[in-house]
């Protein structure tokens, strides 16, 4: 029944090409090297997506030389297959959790209209021990 699932969504004709599109390190380490909480001496080490994903997608990237970034990252956006929510409406909810000390993953920013893949994403610090996507 998961496999029948699984097939149906991937299916599911994704609304716009963003939601598709690669997240490759070489963008990504363009967009950190500009953005205020990172460095230009910062370098991306691996971009791994995590399959799965319904409506929201999972990417884990890890960093060298990350200056005040934490080493490793999760990076959590929309897929275009959404049920009504996108990561821009979750981050205020996420950043007031976690600044009351719940256990969740730490959301360090939101990039809206990332230019690394063209919409928005919740960069999180990556929980060690725990799964990637929330």
């Amino acid at each position: 029944m998961r496999d029948a699932y699984e097939s149906a969504v991937a299916a599911v004709k994704p609304v716009g090409m963003w939601s598709v599109q690669a997240v490759t390190a070489a963008a990504l380490e363009r967009y950190l090297q500009t953005h205020p909480r990172s460095s230009r001496e910062v370098r991306v080490k691996s971009v791994v997506d995590i399959p799965g994903g319904r409506s929201k997608r999972t990417i884990l990237v890890e960093l060298e030389r990350p200056a005040h970034l934490p080493p490793d990252l999760v990076l959590r956006m929309d897929t275009g297959r959404g049920v009504g929510t996108s990561v821009s409406d979750e981050f205020p909810l996420l950043d007031r959790v976690a600044r009351r000390g719940l256990p969740v993953p730490e959301p360090l920013w939101l990039g809206n209209e990332c230019r690394c893949v063209r919409i928005s994403v919740i960069v999180f610090r990556r929980m060690p021990e725990r799964p990637p996507a929330i």
